[in-house]
């Protein structure tokens, strides 16, 4: 469950039932630093709470993060230019965010640590 390594290094969970559908890690820098994503199904639907319309940083920042991934196939990248909703936590250089297609029953996480 890929999902551990979130709640270990944000304390974040996501809601159930959600089901991991991909995972991809970028090589780990000097520093530790690098990036991931994950892709989860939800079946809700909902639009889970703190969360909000992005803005053209937010798109920036995963459109960043998505770039320093290798080969993630086109069906699991998040369709940016379509409606979403967002949540960023920061801390130190890092940046995890949930971005959450609610019409398509999934959620992206996005982070990158340096």
């Amino acid at each position: 469950d890929h999902g551990s390594v979130f709640r270990v290094n944000w304390g974040v969970s996501l809601p159930p039932p959600s089901k991991e559908l991909y995972f991809a890690e970028s090589p780990r820098d000097f520093h530790g630093g690098g990036s991931r994503l994950l892709v989860y199904a939800d079946d809700s639907g909902a639009v889970p709470r703190d969360m909000r319309r992005p803005d053209v940083h937010v798109r920036r920042t995963a459109a960043f993060i998505l770039a320093s991934l290798d080969d993630v196939p086109a069906a699991y990248i998040p369709p940016l230019e379509q409606p979403f909703y967002f949540r960023l936590l920061e801390r130190g250089t890092g940046q995890l965010l949930f971005l959450a297609y609610p019409s398509q029953h999934r959620m992206y996480l996005l982070e990158s640590t340096g």
